[in-house]
Order: C-alpha cells, then sequence, then structure tokens
C-alpha cells in the first residue's frame, strides 16, 4: 500500500462479511457484498484472470486512526481438465502466490460460478484441498 511505518495498533477485526461500494470506469458506484467462502476475480500481474476463494476478512486500524480492510484467499489452479465442457479448477497446494491482500485488489465479487466437483474421493463436504471445482461457463443471471 506504499506505508512507511511501524504498526502501534495491534488489534484487528473480524468479518464474516463485508459490504461496500465499487466504483467503475464509468464513475457508477455498485454495492458489492462479500462473504467468507465467496469466489473472487483478481487481477494479477503477469496473469488474466485469477480466482480465489475468501477465507477470511478483517481490518486492522493503522497509525491514522483509519480502518484498512483485507482479505485471506486460497487461489484456484487450473487441472487443464475440462468436465462437460467447462475448466476444472483445484485449491493451490504449493502457496506460490501471497494470500493477504487489500479489499481494493478484488476485481469482481462472484463473476464466474464454481460448482464443487464432490467425487469418491471426497470425505466431507469441508475437504476443500482434495476435490475439484468446476468453473461453470454456462451460468448467467435472469433479469
Amino acid at each position: 500500500m506504499g506505508y512507511n511505518a511501524a504498526l502501534i495498533h495491534k488489534k484487528i477485526f473480524i468479518y464474516e462479511l463485508a459490504t461496500y461500494f465499487y466504483k467503475n470506469e464509468h464513475g457508477t458506484f455498485t454495492k458489492n457484498h462479500l462473504r467468507i467462502g465467496d469466489v473472487v476475480m483478481m487481477q494479477i500481474q503477469d496473469y488474466n484472470e485469477s480466482y480465489a476463494i475468501v477465507e477470511a476478512i478483517f481490518s486492522h486500524q493503522g497509525n491514522d486512526n483509519k480502518l484498512y480492510v483485507f482479505i485471506i484467499v486460497k487461489w484456484f489452479e487450473e487441472t487443464n481438465r475440462t468436465r462437460l465442457g467447462c475448466p476444472v479448477y483445484r485449491i493451490q497446494t504449493d502457496n506460490r502466490w501471497r494470500h493477504v491482500f487489500p479489499l481494493s485488489a478484488i476485481d469482481l465479487v462472484n463473476n464466474a460460478h464454481f460448482l464443487h466437483d464432490c467425487s469418491n474421493s471426497c470425505t466431507s463436504s469441508h475437504d476443500l484441498l482434495n476435490t475439484d471445482y468446476i468453473r461453470n461457463l454456462y451460468y448467467f443471471k435472469a433479469i
């Protein structure tokens, strides 16, 4: 974020939901809701669209007494497989990308729809690392 300062406040605040306004390139404001477990699209340097699952939302009070909101994410990686014509992803396990970002790093919330592909290897609904996710290319919003 470009700030050079020591951290003097030790408290962080953890949230399950964040509501914020986003200003698009046309100057229009859009109200967004972000929840733990949402899939977000982020533009990362040297990569096109990258997708991640929000694990945590927290804020920290800066030395200027303003609250700064951050997210912790788990990244998807492509598996070079498809299912029903849709790409299959898996949660990254090698931790080569950063996991903590300011809220402003999110490009779009719920822009892509992912389906949990539960198979016989799925031991529980919380076994996120060992399961596949199908990016539903045919998802659309009814008007």
